[in-house]
């Protein structure tokens, strides 16, 4: 059958049905926020003021209104670089700023959103503007959030197929990495130094030199992912980071923005701009296939073979470019 119609009837059948999609993409399901402790805080937006600018959203209470606009328009800055540089764009996002205060300590909680779909944000009561952050809110901030808005459209686009999360978690994790970078400098010394590195030694320790990004590392819920050894399911971040620096190191980073405009210009595209939900795509494989043609290189191979010796070198150059 006709691709083309294959994607017709798809977006017809479901635009009938009206059936909700949910995308599983990281550790949180759905509006829980997954933290260490094992105290659950719902959270709501009622009664906060809110700002928006595109498909971008921010709610606030009103005391804290000056860091909103500020977080408002650094994230919207933070999103056009990362579309600019790889020619993604950003799919919509929305924040809730929360007061750290008003909570304790915070990294001893988990939270729950009483309205799905919106992201928390913790600030202090104290800062005068966003220049007196800190490394947990830059890390939210450019990290985090550049990651889900990014992700949030590769996701459309390829998370059709579990084995495509190095395209999904990769490409945003790389665009958290170019953003953090330019705006956030201190991020990428004080932090990026450690924590991935302490994930993939964690595994090296364990005898493991070699990450298989497709059979290790797949799209799943929070449920399909209970069985999983968790230090390999934190270290896919990782690993799938280290494999688009290295083609941003071999081959330049325009080759990512040229594999990009390849695998989206599927029918599909269409589909997602005019606001439906469609069938098929390009998988896994293909996308691989792509990206060989565009690096010379087998990727389907390597995926399934990442030296995490070489993953800890990619790494380090990483830390010190300029």
């Amino acid at each position: 059958m006709n691709q083309w119609i294959i994607y017709i009837l798809g977006a017809v059948v479901i635009g009938i049905l009206l059936l909700p999609v949910t995308v599983e993409t990281s550790v949180r399901e759905g509006n829980v926020f997954i933290g260490e402790g094992a105290t659950q805080i719902e959270l709501s937006v009622e009664g906060f003021s809110r700002l928006q600018v595109g498909t971008l959203v921010v709610y606030f209470e009103p005391d804290l209104e000056k860091l909103a606009r500020e977080t408002l328009q650094a994230l919207q800055e933070a999103l056009a670089l990362a579309s600019g540089r790889l020619g993604i764009p950003a799919a919509p996002l929305s924040i809730a700023l929360f007061a750290r205060e008003d909570f304790g300590d915070i990294r001893a909680l988990s939270f729950r959103m009483k309205q799905p779909g919106i992201w928390p944000l913790f600030i202090s009561r104290n800062w005068k503007s966003l220049q007196e952050s800190d490394l947990d809110f830059q890390i939210d901030l450019y990290g985090t959030m550049v990651h889900e808005g990014i992700e949030g459209t590769v996701a459309l686009f390829f998370y059709h197929d579990r084995r495509s999360r190095w395209i999904g978690d990769g490409l945003a994790s790389y665009a958290s990495y170019i953003v953090t970078r330019e705006y956030a400098p201190q991020v990428i010394k004080e932090n990026f130094n450690i924590y991935p590195k302490q994930k993939v030694a964690k595994l090296l320790e364990r005898g493991q030199a070699v990450y298989n990004l497709i059979k290790d590392f797949p799209v799943m819920s929070l449920e399909a992912s209970g069985g999983k050894d968790p230090e390999v399911q934190r270290a896919g971040y990782v690993v799938s980071l280290a494999f688009w620096l290295g083609i941003a190191q071999r081959h330049g980073e325009e080759t990512i923005r040229k594999f990009w405009g390849r695998v989206s210009t599927s029918p599909k595209r269409w589909c997602i701009a005019l606001g439906l939900i469609c069938f098929g795509g390009v998988d896994a494989p293909k996308a691989a296939q792509i990206l060989s043609e565009l690096t010379g290189e087998d990727i389907w191979a390597k995926l399934q073979k990442m030296d995490l010796h070489e993953v800890l070198r990619t790494l380090e150059q990483a830390s010190i470019e300029r």
